[in-house]
C-alpha cells in the first residue's frame, strides 16, 4: 500500500491530568493499492459513494458503525495510530473512497485529528532541551506499506523555495517555542522500526506494516528568557535602583517598593512552564541551586 501524508502543524503540550507530554496532530493521508478483485465486484460502479464517509457519518457513532458494517465487505486496510492519550479516538473526521477500474487500483483519503503520549520526552535541560516527536502509524488487515522509507513528507518544490521559518510552520506551532533541531532532511525523517526477531534475537528485523514518523525538534530559549527571566531582572533592578534614589527617610516607601517587587517576581516565577508538575518542581530546585 502506497501511503502518502500532509501534516498540520503539530501541538505537543503537557497533559496535567496524565502529567504528560502528549502531542496534537491532524493530518490527513491518502491509501493506495491495487485490487482486482474490488474491480471486478458487482457493486464497483457504486463503491465511490458505498464506502465514502462523510462528516455528518463520521460525527455520530450510528453513522461510523454503519459505515464500518459497508468497509468490512472489501478489503480496505486501515490505518491505525499507535501509543494514543486516553480517551483519544482515531476515527476519520471524513474519508473518501476513489477506485480507477480500468487500472485496477483504488484509494481511501481520510483527515484524522489524534492525542499521541510522547512519554520518552526529558526536560532536564529546559529550557535548551531538544526533543523527539514520535508518530507510529501501522496499516491492519495483513497490509504492508510500501514506501515508509521514501515517504513523502512536504512537497519537493514547496521546500526548495521556502525559508527556514516556512518550514517550521509546516510542522510546528507558530508561537516559534519549538523550532527544527537541524535541516530539513536531518529532523524529518521516516522509517520502519526495528525489532527484536524472535528467532534470532537480534534487532535487525523490520515490520513493513509499521511505519515510525520521526521530527526532531529543539525548543527556543529566548521564549523563555525574554518572558520571564527578562521580566523578573528588569523589575528587581529597577525596584533596587528605585530605592537606591528615594530618601533614605521615607523607609515605609522603599519597603513598600521592594514588597511589590518580590510579589511580581514570585508572580513572574509561578507562570506555567508547559514542562508538567513534577518536571517544574525539578527544574525550580535545579534553578534554586544554580543560583546560590
Amino acid at each position: 500500500v502506497h501511503v502518502t501524508l500532509s501534516l498540520d502543524p503539530a501541538r505537543p503540550e503537557v497533559d496535567e491530568d496524565l502529567n504528560e507530554m502528549v502531542l496534537l496532530q491532524s493530518m490527513s493521508y491518502t491509501l493506495r493499492w491495487q485490487d482486482a478483485r474490488i474491480a471486478e465486484s458487482p457493486c464497483a460502479d457504486y463503491l465511490d459513494y458505498l464506502l465514502s464517509l462523510s462528516r455528518e457519518e463520521a460525527a455520530s457513532d450510528d453513522g461510523r458503525t454503519q459505515h464500518r458494517e459497508r468497509r468490512n465487505r472489501f478489503w480496505v486496510p486501515l490505518l491505525s495510530i499507535q501509543d494514543l492519550a486516553p480517551d483519544t479516538d482515531q476515527w476519520d473526521e471524513s474519508g473518501d473512497f476513489e477506485l480507477d477500474a480500468s487500472k485496477n487500483e483504488a484509494s481511501w483519503t481520510g483527515e484524522i485529528v489524534i492525542r499521541i503520549l510522547q512519554s520518552h520526552f526529558n526536560f532536564f535541560y529546559y529550557p535548551f532541551d531538544s526533543q523527539s516527536m514520535v508518530v507510529n502509524f501501522m496499516l491492519e488487515g495483513g497490509a504492508m506499506i510500501s514506501n515508509c522509507q521514501g515517504l513523502n513528507l512536504f512537497p519537493p518544490e514547496e521546500v526548495a523555495t521556502a525559508t527556514s521559518e516556512q518550514i517550521n510552520r509546516i510542522y510546528l506551532p507558530a508561537t516559534q517555542q519549538w523550532v527544527l533541531a537541524g535541516s530539513l532532511t536531518d529532523s524529518v525523517s521516516a522509517k520502519p522500526p526495528t525489532h527484536n526477531h524472535p528467532t534470532t534475537g537480534q534487532y535487525n528485523s523490520t515490520d513493513q506494516s509499521i511505519c515510525a514518523l520521526t521530527i526532531k525538534i529543539r525548543r527556543n530559549p529566548l521564549i523563555f528568557i525574554i518572558k520571564s527571566l527578562v521580566i523578573s531582572i528588569t523589575v528587581t533592578y529597577i525596584s533596587l535602583l528605585g530605592v537606591l534614589i528615594m530618601s533614605s527617610d521615607a523607609l515605609g516607601d522603599r519597603l513598600g517598593v521592594l514588597f511589590i517587587a518580590l510579589l511580581i517576581a514570585v508572580t513572574n516565577m509561578q507562570t506555567d512552564l508547559g514542562i508538567g508538575h513534577i518536571s517544574y518542581v525539578m527544574w525550580i530546585d535545579y534553578f534554586n541551586l544554580s543560583q546560590l
